[in-house]
């Protein structure tokens, strides 16, 4: 698999929802204590069907409505996560399958916008192209501050601290 197959940056995660709906999408933010919200892109609410003879399926649809980008980011509240798993690798495989096939859609439909909306379409295509620019600076200063706080904090020695260092076995806390 690809990097991009695998989202080594923004890791997919398959959440289970209050609602009992059921989604995989790239998780951009985690929560943390402060904020119960995740912020994450391109989630796909997985569906299942039951057909005559017992035959089951699942599919894939967009969660959001035209939400289908990249650039579009969701807030969801934590409190409302009832489930989080890493999704299988043939679920990852469907998932980005699926992930083309909304983005092969939207692109469809917005050349059919421009075409029909010259000047509407100016408008929105300027507005993308800020939203790109500020995810690329976000990237990097996520990048700046990895970097700032890769070593030790106080410039040395270890952080790991061994409750008994005169046993022979150490262990590590």
């Amino acid at each position: 698999m690809s990097k991009e197959e695998t989202n080594e940056k923004y890791p997919l995660r398959q959440f289970k929802l209050s609602s009992g709906d059921e989604i995989v999408c790239e998780v951009i933010q985690w929560q943390n204590e402060e904020e119960l919200e995740l912020i994450v892109r391109k989630p796909m609410r997985i569906g299942f069907t039951e057909i005559m003879g017992g035959m089951k399926y699942y599919s894939f649809r967009p969660w959001m409505i035209y939400q289908e980008t990249d650039t579009e980011l969701i807030v969801i509240n934590g409190n409302h996560i009832v489930g989080i798993s890493q999704p299988q690798e043939t679920l990852v495989w469907q998932y980005n399958e699926a992930v083309k096939d909304m983005k092969k859609m939207h692109e469809k439909r917005m050349m059919e916008f421009a075409e029909s909306n010259p000047e509407e379409w100016k408008k929105q295509n300027s507005l993308t192209e800020v939203t790109k620019n500020l995810m690329q600076q976000m990237a990097e200063l996520e990048g700046m501050i990895e970097d700032d706080f890769t070593g030790d904090s106080d410039g040395g020695g270890s952080n790991v601290l061994l409750f008994d260092p005169n046993k022979r076995k150490k262990v590590i806390h």
